[in-house]
């Protein structure tokens, strides 16, 4: 009888701890899970400079609207003033969402593990060197010693790809001038400031009709994945899916592929960040890079 009531009680302090322990293990699970994390009610997007604030606001503007209204989450841009500002913000991991060249992105990742959302899947980018289309230079063994403008350091396929390819692949030595934006590149030429600049095919193409013919094409770089639009991982995966399917929503009616024509974003295609970026890992190209370093 004896035995049988200390078994009895025995089970009961038994029972009573599982139960306890039950409720310590939801209340953890509860605390760790991140599909139970609060989402961010509003979301900064923001666009890595490349032409003035004023154009970028005029071109990114309808498309933020749009994807607000589709996805119901408040989204709002954000246009730095140059690119040094910016890039305090992306090291700092501001933003939640960013459109920027593949090694801001790559830095991003790196640092705040950032994830590569989508990006366009028309002709990658492509750098190009340009001389005055009445220069003598032909080819970029020319350029050995030369003073070459460029937007900025860390401009991707325009300047730091470019770069890195003269030195290292060619062997040329040269002198970079840093000039802020792709069109006072093509202006810096035409006006016979310097002799040769980086830019990309894309923003050549933007520039009036009469500045293109004065300038011609001496090298082109091989096709680079585009632009990511990316998001900072405490941005939910359920925000991360809405913005997605309300971009392919896009990419499938008329006013639709407009906006994001006008974003450069007018095929879009679901980035993957192993095959698309991860290889500047293995470049040597953060050597050229004025930001990210340890």
């Amino acid at each position: 009888m004896f035995h049988k009531q200390s078994t009895n009680a025995l089970f009961k302090l038994l029972k009573q701890y599982l139960v306890i322990a039950g409720l310590v293990c939801t209340a953890f699970t509860f605390v760790s899970n991140p599909i139970n994390a609060q989402e961010k009610t509003e979301l900064i997007l923001a666009r890595a400079p490349q032409s003035s604030p004023l154009v970028l606001y005029q071109q990114w503007t309808p498309f933020v609207e749009s994807l607000s209204k589709t996805t119901n989450i408040k989204i709002t841009l954000k246009v730095y003033k140059n690119r040094s500002q910016f890039e305090n913000a992306l090291l700092a991991g501001e933003m939640d969402l960013l459109f920027c060249n593949p090694y801001y992105y790559h830095l991003a990742h790196e640092k705040h593990g950032y994830i590569s959302l989508v990006r366009n899947n028309r002709k990658g980018l492509e750098g190009i060197l340009l001389v005055r289309a009445d220069s003598e230079v032909r080819n970029i063994s020319q350029l050995n010693d030369k003073v070459i403008a460029f937007p900025s350091p860390n401009a991707f396929a325009a300047s730091l790809y470019l770069r890195a390819y003269l030195v290292e692949v060619e062997g040329i030595n040269f002198e970079p001038f840093y000039v802020g934006t792709h069109d006072n590149v093509y202006r810096q030429i035409s006006s016979g400031q310097v002799i040769a600049g980086g830019g990309i095919v894309r923003t050549l193409n933007f520039q009036p009709d009469d500045l293109r013919q004065r300038l011609k094409i001496i090298y082109r770089t091989e096709l680079l994945a585009s632009h990511p639009l990316s998001t900072s991982p405490l941005v939910s995966e359920r925000q991360r899916e809405a913005i997605l399917s309300a971009i392919f929503q896009l990419s499938r009616t008329d006013e639709g592929k407009a906006l994001l024509k006008t974003i450069k974003l007018s095929n879009p295609i679901g980035a993957n960040h192993d095959l698309d970026y991860a290889p500047l890992g293995k470049m040597n190209i953060s050597k050229y890079a004025s930001i990210g370093k340890d």
